[in-house]
């Protein structure tokens, strides 16, 4: 990896390395500048070659037939192979060889799933469950066989044996199909490089780690892609899904398609004057659903605190008109079409003949298409994604330049120290300044063992308000917004069948059946997994932050600095306080002041175990209750956690208050032995320092 600043402290790391045994703590402290600049600039650029794409959209929206058209011309990447049943969330990659991975569902999902199937409930999650135990029972499949395994990865020979090995898997009668809940498809493909894909759950999720581990994905991605068909544009089941997998926050660009473009043109078209009539009319329809539709999700996200979410479905009101069909037959040589693509085009030749007596040209086509669009979203993401990282890639340069400048500095400071000792002195001075030097460490010490104990009171201080501030947020999670559903019943009664005339019908009766509408309340159980998780990971990055804000372990060591510089303006004849500084100081930038960390666990498996979908009348209340329950488990749990993991940081910081003297005096024997050596020939050694001295005024410049 090639970088102009990288090879610059390259160069200076070579140039430095030999005078590394002389001083070795100041060229080690500039040389890891070098590893520590290549390691995050490969971060970047790693992740700049990568762009994540979404794909959401209910099961048959054409997704797959999608992305292979926008991104791989057309090429089969993504398998067509998942089924209403399946539900699959799936995230595809390049790979130096081929291979899938497989994640099965845990032996809680699984047992949740299995209740469910039991359930009477007719709700979408439910008839998923029991269409998969049916699966299991058809297969003949022991589950526990593949669920005890958790993971598991299989290996095949080349992309066109993905399709087989994925039937078994993610087909619609695959023999393993109903325990996958997630597959990772790796292909040495060029078409991949450069590209992650996730393809969501195209229906409501019966498993809600699923629904979750989707929302993380959805939050990840550079631009998502939501497909809704044409004919059947943004009708419930959509609103739906849009409502339930996508993230609280993170998502950063949404693309709303309709798709199949040229069905809905094959309908209108006869009511048309022309293809340009039709497309106008079409378009004004589409449009107006989408403006009706993601404003009416924009202020339900609202009323459930929600702006962010509000904010991104007002930004999808004007939505891509699309067809895959329509790109291909401007794109795609005839031998690469598909059965139903010629069969599409013909009836839509024949119809514009009919209809408006033209046909259609690769230019209708492409337009129709509305693949240019897409891919200016698309790149848009990936330009805007680039700029980003490549303001931070910037943003590392001048941050390394002023470590290099600060460790430069202080070699440069320890160089001059020696080589003013060595200028002005004998090795008879030695055992002088030792006597000297080792009375006034034990002085030095208790100053800066004064400045460790005020920030050890701090520390303290610092926890008993953090903790009040997290557990004063609990408030802010523990509501779940309530939503209006509807449904249909069907009720009977009874009505006489008799007839006057005919004395046989006397008596008789039948059940007539009338279907009804009724609105009801409920509350989502992804949402209160949502809140729980929410709750964990703002209190954490809560505590990070604040605690980074009051303990920060370089500006101890700054504290500690000034604390010496104002003990050594007091000094003695016999005492060389500039050379005493420096090995101090050395001594300080060595002394290790604890870093804060702590990892909390997760509540929200509780509720998983608990509930699923749509919670309604008394279990709302108790799902409330589990979810303050849950909450307050945390907030235990961070506490528990929390106050040790302050008494271990306070308690490195105490020993590291109680071994400074010990620490500062080694230095101090380390720098007088260092003397000696240089006293044995101490022209060479000056020279030798003069010219280190001169690579580093150079570095300066």
């Amino acid at each position: 990896m090639s970088h102009p600043h990288l090879q610059h402290l390259e160069t200076l790391a070579s140039d430095l390395s030999p005078w590394s045994a002389v001083f070795p703590e100041g060229i080690r402290n500039i040389q890891s500048l070098r590893q520590e600049f290549h390691t995050r600039l490969e971060r970047f650029q790693a992740e700049e070659q990568r762009l994540s794409i979404g794909i959401m959209g209910q099961v048959k929206a054409g997704k797959s037939s999608f992305v292979n058209a926008l991104l791989f011309g057309g090429l089969p990447v993504l398998p067509e192979a998942a089924t209403p049943k399946t539900a699959n969330l799936t995230a595809i990659t390049w790979g130096e060889s081929p291979l899938l991975e497989l994640e099965y569902y845990t032996k809680t999902e699984w047992q949740a799933l299995k209740d469910q199937a039991a359930s009477k409930s007719e709700l979408t999650e439910a008839k998923m469950a029991r269409e998969l135990m049916a699966m299991v029972e058809k297969s003949g499949l022991d589950p526990m066989e593949k669920i005890h395994k958790q993971r598991e990865s299989i290996s095949f020979n080349s992309p066109k044996d993905l399709v087989s090995v994925l039937n078994d898997y993610a087909g619609e009668n695959g023999r393993f199909t109903p325990v996958i809940k997630m597959i990772h498809i790796y292909l040495p493909m060029d078409e991949l490089k450069g590209f992650e894909i996730v393809d969501t759950p195209g229906m409501n999720d019966p498993i809600l780690s699923r629904t979750e581990k989707t929302r993380e994905y959805m939050a990840r991605c550079d631009v998502v892609f939501f497909l809704s068909r044409a004919g059947q544009f943004l009708d419930a089941s959509d609103t739906d899904l849009l409502a339930r997998q996508l993230p609280g926050r993170g998502v950063k660009r949404m693309v709303l398609v309709a798709g199949q473009f040229d069905n809905v043109i094959y309908e209108d078209g006869p009511q048309r004057n022309s293809l340009e009539d039709c497309e106008k009319n079409l378009c004004t329809r589409l449009t107006r659903r989408a403006e009706d539709e993601m404003e009416k999700m924009a202020r339900d996200f609202e009323m459930r605190e929600r702006p962010a979410l509000a904010s991104l479905m007002r930004s999808m009101k004007t939505p891509v008109l699309s067809s895959t069909f329509a790109h291909g037959f401007a794109s795609w040589p005839e031998d690469n079409w598909g059965k139903t693509m010629k069969h599409m085009h013909k009836l839509l030749q024949e119809m514009a003949e009919e209809e408006w007596n033209s046909r259609f040209s690769s230019k209708d086509w492409q337009r129709i298409s509305g693949f240019d669009l897409l891919q200016e979203h698309y790149q848009k993401a990936r330009n805007e994604k680039k700029e980003i990282l490549q303001q931070q890639i910037n943003g590392l340069i001048p941050e390394s330049k002023q470590q290099v400048a600060l460790r430069v500095e202080e070699l440069e400071d320890s160089v001059n120290q020696r080589l003013d000792f060595l200028n002005k002195n004998e090795i008879s001075v030695i055992n002088e300044q030792r006597q000297a030097s080792e009375s006034r460490i034990q002085t030095i010490a208790v100053v800066l063992s004064e400045v460790i104990s005020k920030n050890l009171n701090h520390i303290q201080k610092t926890r008993a308000e953090i903790l009040a501030d997290i557990q004063g947020s609990l408030k802010e999670f523990s509501n779940l917004s309530t939503r209006t559903g509807t449904e249909t019943y069907t009720s009977y009664r009874t009505v006489s069948t008799s007839k006057w005339y005919n004395p046989f019908s006397w008596g008789s009766s039948t059940d007539v059946a009338t279907t009804h509408t009724r609105s009801y309340q409920y509350v989502l159980a992804s949402d209160a997994v949502e809140k729980v998780t929410g709750y964990g990971n703002e209190s954490a990055a809560s505590i990070n932050r604040k605690f980074s804000e009051n303990f920060d372990p370089q500006t101890i060591k700054l504290e500690l600095r000034k604390a010496l510089l104002k003990e050594m303006e007091t000094g003695s004849a016999d005492f060389n306080p500039g050379w005493f500084r420096s090995v101090i100081e050395q001594g300080i930038r060595e002394l290790q002041i604890p870093v804060f960390t702590m990892n909390y666990g997760n509540e929200a498996d509780a509720i998983v175990q608990e509930f699923q979908g749509e919670i309604r009348s008394d279990k709302m209340d108790s799902l409330n209750l589990m979810l303050s329950k849950a909450l307050h488990k945390i907030f235990e749990r961070i506490q528990k956690l929390f106050i040790p993991a302050v008494a271990e940081v306070c308690d490195q910081l105490e020993k590291a208050r109680e071994t400074l003297a010990a620490v500062l005096t080694e230095n101090l024997h380390k720098e007088l032995a260092e003397l000696e050596k240089a006293f044995a020939d101490k022209a060479a050694e000056m020279d030798s320092y003069k010219k280190l001295l001169a690579r580093l005024e150079e570095e300066k410049k």
